[in-house]
């Protein structure tokens, strides 16, 4: 616990040593911004077809109530770390 509370202030320290203004600094904070978007776009996207993957198993009843169950959970929690991804 201890070195990981001094690798956090390392960081922090490298951190306010780095100037935000050049020119490199903004391309980076540029790309890392578009990173963000496309993988925030993927996460929605995964979370829709979780979604309706859910709902297909719910309209066919042939699958039996423990692998629904089992499924249902696992949905619910891709759903949460997704949407934890997303910042909502």
């Amino acid at each position: 616990m201890e070195e990981v509370l001094k690798k956090q202030m390392e960081i922090k320290e490298k951190d306010r040593k780095y100037d935000y203004t050049s020119l490199e600094s903004q391309l980076l904070l540029q790309e890392t911004t578009q990173i963000i978007a496309e993988v925030t776009k993927y996460c929605r996207d995964l979370e829709w077809k979780i979604t309706s993957l859910e709902m297909e198993l719910e309209k066919h009843g042939r699958i039996r109530f423990m692998v629904k169950k089992i499924f249902s959970k696992l949905f619910t929690s891709l759903k949460i770390n997704i949407l934890k991804l997303v910042g909502k």
